[in-house]
Order: C-alpha cells, then structure tokens, then sequence
C-alpha cells in the first residue's frame, strides 16, 4: 500500500496531544498552527526532496484536531 493512501487512514490525535511537529518548505499556516518556531533545517548530505526542508515545533492546532487534521494528514502541501 502506498504511503499517502495509509496516511489517509490515520485517526487525528488526541485532543490532549502535546507539540507537533511539522516538516515542510513553507511557514506553517497561521490558521491551522499556534506558537510554531523554526527547529532546524535539513541537511541529510545528499541532494534529494529533503534538502532543505524546515522542521517546525508548534504548541498544537488552532481549534480542534477534528478541524486541522482533514487538512493536514497529507505527504506534501
């Protein structure tokens, strides 16, 4: 099975759930994230899709996981 299509059948997490991190080439979106910073940038030695991606550490989603995470459980933006 491919993984986008196992993605897919993932539940949201808890609305307890702690920080999350994100890994992509844009700034979080604002009206999906709350309290993100920049935590690294990828550097896996070779040049491949993950040179360069930003890793973001964000205190959780603005409103419910039941609302971010039909938007959110993607491979890629």
């Amino acid at each position: 099975m491919e993984r986008a299509q196992r993605l897919r059948r993932l539940e949201p997490p808890p609305e307890s759930s702690g920080p999350v991190v994100l890994l992509g080439d844009r700034e979080p979106d604002p009206d999906l994230w709350d309290g993100c910073r920049l935590a690294a940038t990828l550097d896996p030695g070779v040049d491949n899709e993950d040179s360069g991606a930003r890793v973001w550490v964000c205190a959780g989603p603005v409103g419910s996981w039941s609302r971010v995470w039909p938007r959110q459980r993607h491979l890629s933006a």
